[in-house]
């Protein structure tokens, strides 16, 4: 008997000394796995801060910027079959549009400075307050014109027309084909934006503010340009992929209204759901032409090769403050602006406009 009692104790120390074993293991997996995570992260900052001095050490070169080659990118593209956003996730194929503003139109005859806003769900979206046009009207004392409209792109999609006759795009090139008179209004048909086209004295424009990329790149059906990292050269022209639609829009606004600045803005930081499902953020999240970052970064090159055309530009992945650790307090569902948000985003803007526009006078 004591001998079977002393076998009894002794495999129940062993099984004590088993758990606290695991338990031992499972908390240096878990420290392991943080520190893995947080080395990851470091290491994507690494590279983002790189691919931001290569583009800073581009801003001096001049010529056409299709003919650059760090512009190049995979020709991978992929089918759109994401779901509409729901509750608190979003498609990792489109952002969904959001309700558009009833107040397209913010103006007064007292207004000193007139915006107008191009963009997506980010510009378009109205959350307290009114949202980032509204906000931007009160602090400029400007009058607004809002023709963004959730869901576009900067580039055309594939089965989209870059003809004048056929068009149909309601994106970044519809906005200012319109407002250059190029297309009628009746594309717009629906939209606010159509109300802004008909109302609006364009040649009166201080500044258009440009906002898109965010689309463009969860589509996965526009690259970002023609030119890929093998030297490559996709066989589709530069309205369908984001830099060349971008820079050929900025181009126009700066032929058609001489006297107007523009604003690029890039996008955001941005964490991406699919099905209620974390995949990625703005960071990490690779459809096969390089991540969102990349994106932003062209945005910012964009903005450099018209620099001395009056083009200014607002990197908002990093002067927005935006960021994985504040996400959940100034975006809504890891991309919409929320309150708090609109108030960072809009101050942004409005700081670099009344900056620029009575430094001139």
């Amino acid at each position: 008997m004591k001998r079977k009692r002393y076998s009894s104790s002794t495999v129940l120390l062993a099984v004590l000394i088993a758990f606290c074993i695991l338990a031992i293991i499972e908390i240096i997996h878990g420290q392991t796995q943080v520190r893995a995570e947080r080395e990851k992260r470091e290491l994507l900052e690494e590279q983002n801060l790189q691919l931001e001095q290569q583009l800073q050490e581009a801003q001096g070169n001049t010529g056409d910027i299709q003919d650059d080659p760090d512009t190049a990118e995979s020709a991978d593209q992929v089918d759109n079959n994401g779901e509409e956003m729901s509750g608190d996730s979003i498609s990792a194929n489109s952002l969904s549009e959001q309700n558009l503003p009833d107040n397209a139109i913010l103006s007064d005859q007292d207004d000193e400075m007139q915006i107008v806003f191009m963009g997506d769900s980010v510009l378009a979206d109205v959350s307290e307050n009114g949202g980032v046009a509204a906000r931007v009207a009160q602090a400029c004392n400007a009058s607004v014109y809002n023709m963004a409209i959730g869901g576009t792109t900067a580039g055309l999609l594939p089965e989209e027309s870059a003809e004048y006759e056929k068009w149909q795009s309601v994106g970044f090139l519809g906005a200012v084909y319109a407002a250059c008179g190029l297309i009628d209004s009746d594309v717009f048909t629906g939209y606010p934006t159509k109300e802004v086209i008909e109302n609006c004295d364009f040649s009166r424009t201080d500044y258009f503010v440009v906002e898109y990329g965010i689309n463009d790149f969860l589509c996965r059906q526009i690259g970002r340009s023609r030119y890929m990292d093998n030297g490559e050269v996709l066989n589709i022209d530069e309205p369908h992929t984001y830099v060349g639609a971008l820079d050929l829009g900025v181009r126009m606004l700066i032929d058609h209204f001489p006297d107007a600045k523009i604003l690029l803005i890039s996008p955001h930081y941005c964490e991406i759901f699919e099905n209620g499902t974390y995949i990625g953020n703005s960071y990490s999240l690779d459809y096969g032409c390089g991540t969102l970052v990349n994106f932003g970064g062209l945005t910012g090159y964009v903005a450099a090769e018209h620099k001395n055309e009056g083009v200014l530009f607002l990197d908002s992945l990093k002067q927005t403050g935006i960021d994985a650790y504040n996400v959940t307090e100034y975006l809504k569902d890891g991309i919409h602006l929320s309150g708090k948000g609109c108030d960072v985003y809009a101050d942004c803007i409005s700081k670099i406009l009344l900056s620029d526009y009575y430094r001139e006078e």
